[in-house]
């Protein structure tokens, strides 16, 4: 789980924030659960991951304004920080627990059939 290096940069883009442009706590987990898969995927491709981020930014509906104003908040309530750093870690874990099971899917031909009630 490699969520620091985005929340490192998390304090230098909190100048100038707007509270009405806020992001949702769900939006906000959800897209530091991709920036951060982003950071570990393309750590060794610095324009790839910048891609990545300008398009995790444009799928999100983001904009570097909402985002520095959702900082600001959390900066603000540094108790809300908790919440959304533990729901960040689950949702990491649960990515990295699907991603062993699909692999271990995909090495050894078999997998279980769900059925749907």
């Amino acid at each position: 789980m490699r969520i620091f290096p985005i929340l490192l940069l998390l304090p230098f883009l909190h100048a100038g924030c707007s509270s009405d442009q806020r992001m949702t706590d769900e939006q906000f987990v959800a897209f530091l659960v991709a920036m951060s898969q982003a950071t570990n995927q393309y750590a060794d491709a610095p324009v790839q991951l910048r891609e990545a981020h300008e398009r995790l930014f444009r799928e999100y509906g983001v904009t570097p304004e909402m985002l520095q104003a959702t900082i600001a908040h959390y900066q603000e309530h540094p108790e809300k920080w908790v919440p959304i750093l533990e729901q960040i870690g689950e949702a990491l874990k649960r990515s990295e627990k699907k991603k062993r099971g699909d692999k271990q899917i995909n090495e050894t031909g078999h997998g279980r059939t769900r059925i749907a009630r």
